[in-house]
């Protein structure tokens, strides 16, 4: 029953790691877009916001590592730029 439990909470955290680092991605690419078109303001509460995800996506993965069988699922969700 617990392991079952764990393994529901992992893989959502996994979905949550995943998650935050599109938001992650998007945000910088608003960042760039905003930068292009002069708006530098924008581009910095976009890059401001890309800092947050990572940051959120960093912590999740540490509480990741310190559960049981965790490891097992880094493969599938991978760092992008």
């Amino acid at each position: 029953m617990f392991d079952s439990r764990r393994e529901r909470l992992q893989a959502e955290l996994w979905h949550l790691v995943s998650a935050t680092e599109e938001s992650r991605r998007l945000a910088l690419m608003m960042a760039a877009q905003s930068r292009r078109e002069g708006l530098i303001g924008a581009a910095r509460d976009f890059e401001r916001a890309a800092r947050g995800c990572a940051a959120q996506s960093e912590l999740l993965r540490r509480l990741l590592r310190t559960m049981p069988s965790a490891h097992s699922d880094e493969r599938v969700v991978r760092r992008r730029a």
